[in-house]
């Protein structure tokens, strides 16, 4: 039995997971077209073509049986991360590569707990070269969970000054904030809690409502995460022309007497939502995609983007008669 030394606990006092210049404009109102991915991990699979058979091993190929002692709740995620969990079938596998993922595994079994809310966890692999195939064992001892500590969420810009409308909205946003004191911080929770906020902003009118800064600052001795969000929102945002695509048997006329948005309005994005839902219940497109433009030069008028396609024409024939050969008789065709 041998054994890849233990990695240490993570040495330093508080991890910054920030990314201060995120200034990724906020994604606008974008309604589900009606009709009718686990995270890359840090050492890249083997790559087989995809009409490939799968190769014969070498002879002298090194085989080992991967064993993961962990919660079941990181289980699946270190199996997506660890390059020793990926490559375990490579048929080419030598004990040469065998010893890189194996170091590299504690490495990246830290990394992926940590992004799953656990940043004190540790991980150790063990070797046991006597089993045939040799059984490589990751083990993984989490820690306690980290928990947010503190949130900050601030909002600039014409939305601040906006009462009581938007500040009534940011209030909200900042009370349904999804990643609250005392939940278990997680990038991915942290990452979904700020499309939220961003995307309530720019729902209630400031469609070009963007975060400007946002920093997770997690200190693993304290198990402890502080959160702070800056957003900027932009100009409220009025209704300007519809610019309707993919027509061709209908007038735009038809569209425009389903809206219930007029130039000059407020942009209102339940109004929106509720024109796609009628568009697309009307019979006339198959698909129906509906967002306002989002560049703040343009929002004391700015246009919607309908995007539709039609749907395929649909005609019932029906015949009825009478002879002295048949006596009565019916048809009825359907073309669609």
């Amino acid at each position: 039995m041998r054994s890849v030394p233990l990695l240490a606990t993570l040495a330093a006092s508080s991890l910054h997971a920030a990314d201060a210049a995120d200034a990724s404009p906020a994604v606008p109102f974008a309604p589900a077209v009606t009709s009718t991915a686990a995270p890359a991990a840090s050492t890249p699979p083997p790559a087989i073509g995809a009409a490939a058979a799968t190769p014969a091993p070498r002879p002298d190929a090194f085989r080992y049986r991967l064993v993961i002692e962990a919660p079941s709740a990181l289980e699946s995620v270190l199996r997506a991360n660890v390059g020793l969990a990926r490559w375990q079938d490579f048929a080419d596998m030598t004990s040469a590569l065998f010893d890189a993922l194996a170091r590299d595994a504690i490495s990246e079994a830290e990394d992926a707990a940590a992004a799953a809310g656990w940043f004190s966890a540790t991980a150790e692999v063990k070797v046991d070269a006597a089993t045939s195939p040799a059984t490589a064992t990751l083990v993984l001892t989490p820690g306690p969970a980290t928990l947010v500590r503190d949130v900050h969420i601030d909002v600039e810009g014409p939305a601040a000054r906006d009462v009581p409308a938007a500040t009534d909205v940011i209030a909200r946003l900042q009370r349904e904030w999804k990643l609250p004191r005392g939940a278990v911080f997680t990038q991915a929770r942290w990452t979904q809690a700020k499309g939220d906020a961003v995307a309530a902003l720019a729902r209630a009118g400031f469609a070009a409502a963007k975060i400007t800064a946002s920093e997770a600052a997690v200190d693993p001795q304290a198990e402890a995460a502080d959160l702070r969000v800056t957003m900027e929102s932009g100009p409220r945002f009025r209704v300007g022309e519809l610019r309707i695509r993919g027509l061709s048997r209908y007038p735009p006329s038809l569209v425009r007497n389903f809206s219930t948005l007029k130039p000059g309005d407020a942009y209102d994005a339940d109004a929106l939502d509720t024109l796609v839902r009628l568009l697309s219940g009307s019979g006339y497109f198959a698909s129906v995609q509906a967002a306002i433009a989002t560049d703040a030069a343009t929002a004391d008028a700015a246009p919607i983007d309908i995007a539709v396609i039609e749907a395929p024409t649909r005609r019932l024939d029906a015949g009825f008669g009478y002879s002295t050969d048949t006596q009565f008789r019916a048809n009825a065709s359907w073309r669609n």
